[in-house]
């Protein structure tokens, strides 16, 4: 019965050894898969600081673009104010070309009244026909320079004003990409702002896999030092049986001598009784 129980005893141990083992085994199965998983964060946390980065540049590429649109808008606001200016003097200067051209035409008709009564007074009004002549040729060279001013200054009012409508297109594009650039710089914040929370809970991840791959290992470690144990209790248990089997072999040795000793004394015994008759 002893040697039974040990033997089972030792069955159980090595059973048990067998659990512990497998159990070590699909812990570190586990362990592998925990740092495989804390190792994939930390490739995603690398890629999240990445695009965090390449986010934040392009923000700042953004801004900057936007603050040379504003200087754009700013430098076509001032140069529209000027051309417009222009354009306002040169229709001044039509209007004083008009007004010299009216000034022309009635110094000639004046000179023209002149001559006419200089004629009518004969020897007497030939020196007021000289001058009245003179006046009379520079009304009309003031005419025709006013005629040649007035004609390049409205080619300076017909430039100035393509210029003008091309300079309010150039604004209106302006404004509109004012406008895109505000959005693509309000996107680009957005897309930060969302990038900087991935990140953080990445890190997290990442701290959370790591001290879960940590704390496996030591099961692991722990798992193993008891597999170890187990398979030493094992071990011990059946050099416990194997002892135990040679400790009944002896003994039954014993019994059986023992056994032939106490018919040789009982021999012995009849053996006595007969020298005694």
């Amino acid at each position: 019965q002893i040697t039974m129980a040990m033997e089972q005893v030792s069955s159980g141990a090595t059973v048990q050894t067998s659990s512990v083992e497998n159990g070590a085994m699909l812990l570190h199965n586990v362990t592998e898969g925990i740092q495989h998983v804390a190792n994939s964060s930390s490739s995603i946390a690398n890629a999240s600081t990445y695009t965090r980065e390449k986010a934040e540049d392009g923000g700042e590429l953004v801004g900057k673009t936007v603050n040379q649109m504003h200087s754009i808008a700013e430098s076509v606001s001032q140069s529209d104010a000027v051309i417009q200016a222009l354009n306002d003097k040169s229709k001044q200067i039509g209007d004083i070309l008009e007004a010299i051209q009216n000034i022309a035409d009635q110094t000639n008709l004046l000179a023209l009244n002149a001559a006419i009564e200089a004629a009518r007074a004969g020897e007497h009004g030939r020196g007021f026909a000289i001058v009245a002549d003179e006046v009379r040729k520079l009304a009309e060279q003031s005419s025709v320079s006013s005629s040649e001013i007035g004609k390049l200054i409205g080619e300076i009012q017909e430039d100035m004003g393509k210029t003008v409508k091309s300079m309010s297109n150039v604004n209106e594009e302006v404004q509109s990409g004012l406008v895109i650039a505000n959005e693509t710089k309000q996107n680009f914040a957005e897309i930060l702002h969302s990038t900087n929370e991935i990140a953080t809970q990445i890190e997290s991840m990442v701290e959370t896999a790591n001290g879960m791959s940590k704390g496996a290992n030591e099961v692991s470690i722990s798992v193993g030092e008891i597999a170890m144990t187990a398979q030493n209790n094992a071990t011990s248990t059946q050099n416990i049986a194997a002892s135990a089997e040679e400790q009944l072999a002896s003994m039954e040795e014993i019994s059986s001598a023992a056994g032939t000793l106490s018919q040789m004394a009982e021999e012995l015994q009849v053996l006595i009784e007969r020298f005694k008759v």
